[in-house]
C-alpha cells in the first residue's frame, strides 16, 4: 500500500496529540516509532527529526531543492525512472515542491 508523506504525518501528529506515551515515543525515538507506524524497517540512511512547536516558535519545513546542474544520486535517479510503483512494499513521502525540484520521495521497504 502506499501513502502519502501528507497520510504519515497526519496519522503520526494525530496519534501524538491524542496520546503522552506516544508522543514522548516520537520526540526520544522518531525512527523507531515511524518504523513502528508503518511496519516495515526504513532505508539506511534515512534521518527523521521530530521537533514540537511551544507557544514561542514555530517551524517551516523546506524542501530540498536541487540546483541547476547538481546531478541526482543513482538512488534518486531510480526513484524517478519509469514513474511510480505499483509495489505494495512503497511508501510515497512526499509530493512536487512548489519552486524547487518537483520529485516525489518513495521509500521502498523491503
Amino acid at each position: 500500500m502506499s501513502y502519502s508523506r501528507t497520510e504519515i504525518e497526519e496519522s503520526i501528529i494525530k496519534q501524538a496529540s491524542e496520546s503522552a506515551d506516544f508522543r514522548s515515543r516520537l520526540l526520544s525515538d522518531p525512527r523507531a516509532v515511524v518504523e513502528s507506524e508503518l511496519g516495515q524497517k526504513l532505508p539506511e540512511g534515512l534521518g527523521i527529526e521530530v521537533l514540537e512547536e511551544t507557544s514561542t516558535k514555530i517551524f517551516l519545513r523546506l524542501p530540498r531543492v536541487v540546483s541547476t546542474g547538481d546531478e541526482l544520486a543513482d538512488e534518486d535517479l531510480e526513484m524517478v525512472a519509469g514513474g511510480k510503483s505499483s509495489s505494495k512494499d512503497t511508501v510515497t513521502c512526499g509530493a512536487a515542491a512548489a519552486g524547487g525540484f518537483a520529485s516525489k520521495n518513495e521509500i521502498h521497504l523491503t
